[in-house]
């Protein structure tokens, strides 16, 4: 079984449940190494049975001081101890491949693995392919990373072009994080006696929930039988409240902050129209292909969204759901409309969106190909350094 290293800076962030459902997955293929400078959120997570190593904490103090005095600039670098704490893993524990979430913690991480020679494996995940591609030191310094990298993962066609991916286009590989369609699937819920409309994920500007909260108002006026629940936390969370407020919808709104998995399951469940309003952000941020749209299709749910970065790739307009122009609410507004007067509209939307989820974006087909890819990297490179291999060559 071979050693490879997951490295991320924070494992795990509570949105961030697709990197730990990969982890889980790979620990029974590989021995797993997670390195990061900081591990969080163990309730909601088990990192047991994991091999972890963590940073040295004081060089990252050091690194986010570093972050808030050169903001505009991106530090691909570890401190010297850090470098020295990752060259002794890489040799103890003969590891095959290291394998890093996000394009800046792939960037951070490559010295080392050049310095060592060790396979790099990059997965592009949302703002690291949108974004952050206004920052010109990130840009400019891009090519070496997707030069030296063994594998570029990206989790949505739209990055290709984002990305310009072209001169590294045999070693790009699409695969969307995909969703576990044995956990989310439709189950038996209790008769509500409203509709029950809900969104699950960051409150961030490229989620557009306060316009989604200004529609449903709109919504509310004329059809007091609606229950909007909305799921996560983030920047804009205050700012929802305030419109909700404002509307005079407060109570017809449950603002449920960041919930574990298992909740965020039973609301799917509970709901009957799933809404994300997504759109490019001011900064430039954008979606990948979003885990919670593949989670609410799993579960036969009528999804409204957008035609934004990867979830066209996902859902086909009036086939596996709705989809609308970026900040357009009177269309929003249609499309929710539909939904909330034609049951038989949304329960054909349901069904469908699941065959899809089942058909090309469960975990059961995605994850093996990963362990496939991964297995073949480091096969190729235990081979060259294999002894007869040196000898021979």
């Amino acid at each position: 079984m071979h050693a490879i290293i997951i490295f991320r800076k924070d494992f795990y962030r509570r949105s961030e449940t697709f990197i730990y459902s990969q982890v889980n997955y790979l620990k029974n293929n590989f021995k797993v190494f997670l390195v990061a400078e900081k591990f969080s959120n163990d309730e909601y997570f088990d990192f047991k049975n994991l091999e972890l190593v963590l940073l040295n904490k004081y060089e990252s103090i050091i690194l986010r001081i570093k972050y808030k005095l050169f903001g505009s600039q991106i530090d691909p670098d570890f401190r010297l101890h850090n470098r020295y704490q990752f060259k002794n893993i890489i040799k103890e524990k003969n590891i095959k491949l290291i394998h890093a979430h996000f394009g800046t913690e792939a960037m951070r991480i490559l010295p080392v693995a050049q310095k060592n020679n060790v396979p790099l494996v990059v997965t592009f995940h949302g703002y690291d392919a949108s974004r952050l591609l206004k920052n010109e030191w990130y840009k400019n310094n891009l090519p070496r990373l997707l030069n030296y990298a063994s594998k570029i993962i990206i989790v949505s066609p739209h990055m290709f072009e984002n990305l310009n991916l072209n001169e590294w286009r045999e070693k790009v590989l699409v695969l969307p994080c995909g969703v576990d369609v044995e956990e989310f699937k439709p189950l038996e819920r209790e008769k509500k006696d409203k509709i029950q409309l809900l969104h699950s994920g960051r409150i961030l500007n490229k989620k557009g929930v306060p316009d989604l909260i200004r529609v449903f108002a709109e919504l509310y006026k004329t059809n007091k039988n609606l229950h909007l629940a909305v799921v996560g936390d983030g920047p804009e969370l205050n700012l929802c409240r305030t419109v909700a407020v404002e509307h005079g919808i407060n109570e017809a709104v449950s603002f449920y902050g960041a919930q574990p998995h298992c909740m965020v399951k039973k609301l799917l469940n509970d709901s009957d129209i799933f809404i994300l309003n997504s759109r490019t952000a001011e900064d430039g941020d954008m979606e990948g292909t979003p885990v919670s749209i593949l989670e609410a299709m799993s579960m036969e749910k009528a999804v409204v969204s957008t035609y934004h970065a990867g979830i066209p790739d996902v859902i086909q307009d009036d086939f596996n759901g709705l989809l609308v122009p970026e900040k357009n609410n009177e269309l929003l507004k249609h499309a929710v409309h539909r939904l909330i007067t034609d049951l038989d509209l949304t329960k054909r939307l349901g069904k469908e969106a699941r065959r899809t989820v089942v058909s090309r974006y469960s975990v059961q087909k995605i994850y093996p190909i990963l362990r496939d890819t991964l297995t073949c990297i480091s096969n190729e490179f235990f081979k060259d350094q294999s002894p007869t291999k040196n000898i021979s060559g």
